[in-house]
């Protein structure tokens, strides 16, 4: 359950530097699809949540000292440029594969858990493709405004 819980303060983190890099790209060409992918860990959040409930564990509170670092890198890089910023939320998203990698090994899951954490891997990777073109296309659109 261990690495359940690393996984949904993961996502936690996630969240918050999602909501963070949303204030860099407001109106910009990225903003919707940032939206779809914070909506998306939110609703990952919130089914790994109820997987730990359902096994009897309480759910942690907030994203612990990950969250905090990832949080305040994220706003200090919105400053920099516009590429840090998705480079960071890239890292992120491979650090989520990682850890859903680490959850997929475990060969006493069940079934529909198993399939649950699949699909919730397989969404950070469309995350990655997204965010690599997105990092592409930087350097081809203006600076935008620093926070």
């Amino acid at each position: 359950m261990e690495n359940l819980r690393s996984q949904y303060r993961g996502e936690l983190a996630a969240i918050e530097t999602y909501e963070q890099a949303l204030k860099k790209y407001e109106n910009q060409p990225e903003e919707p699809a940032l939206q779809r992918m914070l909506v998306e860990h939110r609703d990952a959040a919130r089914r790994l949540g109820e997987a730990l409930l359902d096994n009897g564990e309480p759910l942690p509170r907030g994203s612990g000292v990950w969250g905090t670092v990832t949080t305040t890198v994220e706003k200090v890089a919105t400053m920099v440029n516009d590429k840090i910023p998705l480079e960071l939320l890239r890292r992120g998203e491979s650090m989520g594969v990682e850890g859903y990698d680490r959850l997929l090994a475990d060969d006493t899951l069940p079934d529909a858990l198993f399939v649950e954490l699949a699909a919730l891997r397989s969404r950070c990777r469309r995350h990655i493709s997204a965010l690599d073109v997105m990092i592409e296309r930087v350097p081809q659109i203006q600076s935008r405004p620093m926070l």
